[in-house]
């Protein structure tokens, strides 16, 4: 979404991947009680747009795209937040969709202390992020 108020409104109205990823406990830097405070207006949600990580994932979305389009061939674009017609509460922003088909990218960037976490597989935060996408 251009507009970055709207995008945030969205998110504090419906349980995203990220949220999804704290609701089942797989995500480190958020309790499930703290999440279900924000959803039901009881607490303000963490402001994260100055924290450094969230902005170096933010700048690196962009050439993680391109890269993947210059090694696979295939083309991405960008799309709104999808919410899903039968669970109106869920809702999907994914950072690419790829032309012509029915697929997305989605563009994670992690430092290099964390690599070991992804030598198996996926983390298991960004696992279930990516189950709730294709959910939506």
């Amino acid at each position: 979404m251009q507009d970055e108020a709207a995008w945030l409104a969205l998110r504090g109205s419906h349980i995203g991947g990220s949220d999804a990823a704290v609701i089942v406990g797989m995500n480190n830097w958020k309790a499930p009680l703290a999440l279900w405070l924000e959803k039901t207006g009881q607490a303000e949600p963490e402001v994260l747009s100055a924290n450094m990580r969230v902005q170096f994932g933010s700048y690196a979305e962009e050439f993680v795209a391109r890269s993947f389009c210059q090694e696979t061939g295939k083309k991405v674009h960008r799309t709104g937040v999808y919410v899903n017609d039968k669970y109106p509460w869920a809702c999907a922003s994914i950072d690419r969709m790829l032309v012509g088909e029915n697929t997305f990218l989605e563009c994670k960037t992690a430092a290099g202390w964390k690599k070991d976490q992804w030598q198996e597989a996926i983390p298991p935060a960004y696992y279930c992020q990516i189950q709730h996408y294709m959910a939506v």
